[in-house]
Order: structure tokens, then C-alpha cells, then sequence
């Protein structure tokens, strides 16, 4: 039976892989292919390839795999620092089960896509291969074109999955509109489109929506709405979950961005006209970077263009599509790192249109004369003009490249002066935080909820840095400087840190006038440097050797008397550095015990149980309301 079974398989696989439809398909992906890389071979990789928050997400999902907790931080913080879930879950299942490296994941993942592009792209041309194929070149000269999809198509982040599965949920719904076939096991594939981007549905939905309508106006059936309603079914379980894992279903990349759609939402109901003037600015910006211009020229063509269900189709979704991308900065804002990375999505979609609608033309009706000067004409200004209004591409934001000084020179001061994972802060998260040799105290926000919490508070957020995460080595670089001046500023840093190197090249002078002591730079804190011999660097040398809480225990009575912050912190701090070992050994519930009745109970247990309690960070932000005040207060009438 089994045997049977293997054979019956085998054979639906190879008459899968000769149809017709999977050839031309595979001919449309290496078109792709070949179009795409050729332009990547032209271009230094170092400006596009591998972005830091790229690596962030596959941080996020090794970190899963490995310590069994969604976070960065090898001893704990649950922490949803992305927005991609589904190349978290995908690389999550593929490091599981092969271990490979991020930037390989991310070659293999920009190869696969762009293939699957080019497959997805020519099944829309199945009544017509030869036309799709010379459509899908034409598709594909065209999108490279486009920089901020082409680039951010290659650049290892989340937008390659975005593409591929928006446009096989479009190639799905014109198949069904098509043919009047419905399969319900299409709604797996709408709900993974509905989540490559946390607000994905933003753009789907109206899309999926307004299929199901044309459909019902055509069948006069249910079955499109039944569809769609699995679909946003399966996401409501997916939100559902995120709420339960993670306490909130705002992602701390929204947080770290100031995302906040519900004011963005009042600002359009109540008509604010600055926020209304931004977000047609950005709209603007977002237009032009996809190519919305240049469906200008349908508007020539209709009178000489076949349109039937099938054109309806495309004109309706692409132009539901280029509304919600047009909407997206009124409700989300700016995105971070370029303006148009988060809807790179439309580019595909106008190309497809621009294709389909050339594929309609009545050449040989009687206004074949006209179309025979119209055509030619337009072809000539679109390769001329199109490479013009392209022009080069500006290098993408944040190479994950630029961490890798900081962690060479992480490790080296941890073997020079015997520590136990060190507690790094920097702005670029991605490879510092792949690595797993460390926690992170991240100064760009994504991977530290508490002081993106304090972003725009910063007196209580320097007294939160020196006073409870004081990170053992900080990096900081660029535009963090004006980020963290008074941080930078504050006597209490160069009285605890010193350089491995600093230099003020680069900083605006502006800057430099107002706060003369900012500086870029690495700096290591001296209470762990060997010869200096402090209480906090004795204590992990006895943990080192052996891995006891009852170590803690002698420090915390040792120390009790005194009733200060500072030593219940220190204490803090060293036991989280072991926390997988303490919990590997049984020993995470002897840690927690310790801090009963500290002056920091309440933020102890949640930095502690951090991986495993959803309203950890509720508990230490409540915490830390209530005591930063009381700190700057202090700090002020010193």
C-alpha cells in the first residue's frame, strides 16, 4: 500500500512538472531571475544586501529555536521586536531543522522569491504563454527600476515574502473570478499574505473584500465571502495569539517607531490638517517611488484596449491597492528606513496591469494605423525615460555589517577580564543579537521595550540606563548621538565608562556647541575591569566557578543593611547574565526568592520570569512610573 501510495505520488508530481503550466512558469521565473541578478551584479552589495532589521527578525526566530522564548536576549524578555511573522516562522522552521546562517537564509530567500515571482507572474498569461513571457521581461525590466523595491526585494528582509504572497493571493482570487472555483485551502495562502507584514490586512482586506463583492455580482453566491471570512478567521486566531504570548498586540517595533494608529485614526476622523498635509506629502513621495505615474498612460490606451472581465479585474484590485498604499502614512505613519518600504507590494501589481492591459491592444482591428505609431511611441519613451527617471540608487539604511567591530570588541574585553555574557547597548541590533553572545540593552528601541517606553522622556529614560540596565559595553554611533545626548552628556557616564575609541569626526557642530562631551564612539564600564576588582565583577567570577544562587544569597545579606538600589541592581543584573544556566539547572524559582521583600521585588521578579510572563514589561514599566520620577527629582535638586 505504501509502495502504491510513493508511486500514485510520484506520478501526480511528474505530470506536475511537465505541464504546461509549470514549464512556462519556470521560464518566467528564470526570465526574473536573470533580469533581477544581472541588475544585483551591477550594484556593490555592501549598499543593499543584508539590513540590519532584517537580521533583527531571524534574531527573534533563532532565538526561539534555541532558548524557546520569541525575544533577542538569550536570558530572556519576551519581545516581539518585528513585524514580519511570517519570515519569523519561516526561518524559525528552517534553522530548526538545518541550522543555517542568516545571511545565507537571506541569499537563498531573495533566489527562491524572485523565482517564484517570475512562476507567479506568467500563470496570470495561461491563455497566452508567449505574450506572458514577453510580458514577464517586460515586467521585470521595468520593476528593477524601481529602487525602493528592487533593492528592498534583495536586501534580507521581510519584503520579498510580501511580494510573492500578495501577488499568488491575487493570481488565486482571478483564477476563481476566472473560472468560478472556489478551493477553500486558498485561504491559507490569503491569511500568510494577511500577516508577511503585521499590517498586511490593512491592504489585503480591501482587496479580498472587494473581489468577493465582484464575485457575488457575477455567481450571485456566497462562496467568495466564506473564503475570505476562513482567511481572517485564521489571522483573528494568529492576533489572538500574539495577545496572549506577548501581553499586547502592539509589537514593540510599532512602539520603538511612535506608531500609534488610533491617533493616527482620530487625526483623519477629526480632519487635522497638518497630520492630513504630512500624509499626502509622503503619499507623494511613496507614488513616485512606485511608479503610480505611469499608469497614466492607460488612460490613452482604453479607447484601443479589449476590456473584459478579466481587465475589470486588474483595474479594479490595482486601483483598491494604490488607494490603501496612498492611505497607509495617514494611518501608520512614516515607515522607518525608507518611505515606501512597507508597500514595495503595489510595484509587481502596476507592472502586472501595465503588461496585461499592452496584452489587450486590438493590433489588428480597424484602428490598427493608430496603434501602429501609438505603441512604438510609447515603447521608445518607456526605455528612454523610465532608466532616466529611475536614476541610481541611493544606498539602503543600516548594513548589518557595521556591528561587526562591536562584537569583536565585546568579546575580547569579556575573555580579557573573565565575564559571563556581557550586557551590550547599541543602536543596530541585527548581527550583534544574532550572535546570541550577548544581552541587549537596545538604544534603536526594537529589542528593548522599557526604554522605547522612555523615548520621548529622556531624563527618566538616562536615569532607567544608569541606575537599573547600566549595559557593560555601549556603542553609539551617527544620529544616535543627538538621540542620546544627555545621556552622553551626563557626568555619571564618563565617571562609569571608558573609550576603546571615540571621536567627535562627523557630528554636526551644532551639536557639538550645545553638547561639547557628545562623542561616537565604543565604551567598556570600568566597575568590571579586572585591576579595578569591584564587588560586581567578584560576584561573576564566583558564579563562573560555581554556579550556586546561594552566591547571591551571601551577596543580598552581605549587602541588606545598606538598603540600596544600587546593590539589590548589581545583584540583578549578575543573576540575569546566567539565567539560562540557573534555569537549565532548576534553579531560575531559588533566584526569584532572593529579591523578596528588596527594594526591587516587584521589578526583579519581572526581569527574571521575563521569558516566560507575558506581563513582564506591564510590571517593570509600572515599576520604574513610579520610580524614575522620584530619581530625577533627586538628580535635579543635586
Amino acid at each position: 500500500m505504501i509502495r502504491q501510495l510513493a508511486s500514485d505520488l510520484t506520478e501526480v508530481l511528474l505530470r506536475s512538472i511537465c505541464s504546461t503550466r509549470f514549464i512556462y512558469g519556470s521560464l518566467g521565473g528564470l526570465v526574473f531571475l536573470g533580469i533581477f541578478y544581472f541588475g544585483y551584479g551591477n550594484l556593490d552589495p555592501e549598499t543593499f544586501k543584508y539590513r540590519d532589521d532584517g537580521v533583527i527578525t531571524l534574531s527573534h526566530a533563532r532565538n526561539f529555536v534555541d532558548y524557546g522564548h520569541i525575544g533577542v536576549d538569550p536570558s530572556g524578555k519576551r519581545l516581539e521586536g518585528f513585524s514580519s511573522p511570517v519570515q519569523f516562522w519561516i526561518y524559525a522552521a528552517v534553522y530548526g531543522l538545518t541550522g543555517i546562517g542568516w545571511d545565507t537564509f537571506a541569499d537563498i530567500q531573495t533566489l527562491l522569491c524572485t523565482f517564484l515571482l517570475g512562476f507567479i507572474f506568467l500563470q496570470f498569461f495561461e491563455k497566452n504563454w508567449i505574450m506572458g513571457l514577453m510580458g514577464g521581461f517586460f515586467a521585470a525590466w521595468f520593476m528593477q527600476f524601481h529602487h525602493s523595491f528592487y533593492l528592498w526585494h534583495a536586501s534580507g528582509m521581510e519584503n520579498p515574502w510580501t511580494h510573492v504572497l500578495f501577488m499568488g493571493s491575487a493570481l488565486l482570487l482571478f483564477r476563481a473570478f476566472r473560472g468560478d472555483h472556489i478551493q477553500f485551502r486558498w485561504a491559507g495562502v490569503l491569511f500568510l499574505a494577511s500577516i508577511s507584514r503585521l499590517d498586511s490586512i490593512f491592504h489585503l482586506a480591501p482587496m479580498a473584500l472587494t473581489w468577493a463583492l465582484m464575485w457575488y455580482s457575477e455567481y450571485r453566491t456566497w462562496r467568495s465571502f466564506h473564503l475570505i471570512g476562513l482567511a481572517f478567521t485564521f489571522w483573528g486566531i494568529y492576533q489572538f495569539w500574539r495577545w496572549y504570548y506577548f501581553g499586547t498586540l502592539l509589537p514593540n517595533s510599532g512602539l520603538a517607531q511612535g506608531i500609534d494608529v488610533q491617533q493616527n485614526i482620530s487625526y483623519l476622523w477629526g480632519k487635522n490638517l497638518d497630520h492630513l498635509i504630512e500624509s499626502l506629502r509622503w503619499a507623494r513621495i511613496i507614488a513616485n517611488s512606485h511608479g503610480v505615474w505611469f499608469l497614466l498612460p492607460l488612460l490613452f490606451f482604453l479607447p484601443f484596449t479589449k476590456v473584459n472581465r478579466d481587465s475589470q479585474f486588474f483595474l479594479i484590485i490595482t486601483g483598491v491597492m494604490t488607494a490603501t498604499v496612498f492611505l497607509n502614512p495617514a494611518i501608520f505613519g512614516m515607515t522607518r528606513l525608507d518611505p515606501g518600504r512597507s508597500t514595495t507590494f503595489l510595484v509587481p501589481f502596476i507592472s502586472l496591469l501595465l503588461t496585461w492591459q499592452f496584452s489587450q491592444l486590438q493590433l489588428f482591428k480597424q484602428k490598427n494605423l493608430v496603434l501602429s505609431i501609438l505603441v512604438p511611441v510609447t515603447l521608445f519613451i518607456f526605455i528612454i525615460y523610465v532608466p532616466a527617471w529611475a536614476g541610481k540608487p541611493h544606498p539602503l539604511c543600516c548594513s548589518a555589517v557595521i556591528n561587526e567591530e562591536i562584537i569583536l570588541e565585546g568579546e575580547k574585553f569579556a575573555r580579557e577580564n573573565k565575564l559571563h555574557r556581557l550586557n551590550v547597548a547599541a543602536p543596530d541590533l541585527g548581527k550583534l543579537s544574532y550572535t546570541k553572545l550577548f544581552n541587549l540593552t537596545d538604544l534603536g528601541y526594537l529589542g528593548s521595550p522599557i526604554m522605547a517606553h522612555f523615548r520621548d522622556r529622556p531624563a527618566q529614560q538616562v536615569e532607567y540606563f544608569f541606575n537599573y540596565a547600566l549595559p557593560d559595553l555601549v556603542e553609539v554611533h551617527g544620529p544616535w548621538c543627538e538621540t542620546y545626548r544627555q545621556l552622553l552628556s551626563d557626568p555619571r557616564f564618563r565617571e562609569m565608562y571608558e573609550p576603546i575609541r571615540e571621536s567627535k569626526n562627523g557630528l554636526p557642530e551644532a551639536l557639538l556647541r550645545k553638547w561639547p562631551l557628545v562623542r561616537t564612539g565604543i565604551y567598556v564600564r570600568k566597575a568590571l575591569i579586572t585591576e579595578n576588582y569591584s564587588l560586581e565583577w567578584q560576584l561573576i567570577q564566583q558564579l563562573q566557578q560555581d554556579l550556586n544562587p546561594d552566591h547571591l544569597w551571601q551577596y543580598q545579606k552581605r549587602l541588606m543593611h545598606k538598603s540600596n538600589l544600587e546593590f539589590s541592581v548589581l545583584i540583578l543584573r549578575t543573576a540575569y547574565r546566567f539565567l539560562p544556566e540557573f534555569e537549565s539547572n532548576d534553579q531560575l524559582e531559588a533566584v526569584i526568592q532572593i529579591f523578596e521583600g528588596s527594594p526591587i521585588e516587584q521589578y526583579g521578579k519581572a526581569i527574571l520570569m521575563s521569558r516566560h510572563w507575558r506581563n513582564w514589561e506591564t510590571e517593570a514599566i509600572n515599576y520604574l512610573e513610579e520610580r524614575l520620577p522620584i530619581l530625577v527629582g533627586s538628580r535635579v535638586a543635586q
